[in-house]
């Protein structure tokens, strides 16, 4: 009889370990910190308008049109200053002020055909208007 009492012993004492060992592994999966990798902002790029659909971001390049400059009579879109994907094309998603860069050129495009507005609006995209 001693001899069962000692296996049923060992084997009790194996059991409580697994147990004690696979509480600590899930205790310690729990508690693990996950990681989180913040993003920096992408850097800002000066695109021009030179197409006819401010809203599409092939409609802008890095360089101005000559035949259409900055300035007025304010009537389109001509400068802004937002984030750029892998094209060069501005990401109209992105985050700008309170806003999306969509969002803040079709405010500024808004603001030229209310007859409430005293002056167009420029915000943290729109940097500048031109004739159409």
């Amino acid at each position: 009889m001693t001899k069962n009492k000692t296996v049923k012993t060992l084997l009790f004492t194996l059991m409580m370990t697994f147990i004690a060992v696979g509480t600590i592994a899930i205790a310690k999966e729990v508690m693990k910190k996950e990681t989180v990798k913040i993003e920096a902002p992408a850097a800002t790029e000066t695109l021009y308008f030179v197409g006819t659909n401010p809203l599409n971001p092939d409609h802008y390049s890095p360089n101005p049109d000559p035949n259409k400059p900055c300035g007025l009579p304010q009537q389109t879109i001509c400068q802004i200053e937002a984030p750029v994907d892998a094209l060069g094309r501005p990401i109209m998603t992105a985050p700008a002020g309170s806003s999306t860069v969509g969002e803040e050129i079709q405010e500024s495009l808004a603001s030229l055909t209310d007859p409430e507005a005293e002056e167009p609006i420029l915000n943290t995209t729109v940097k500048d208007f031109r004739p159409n």
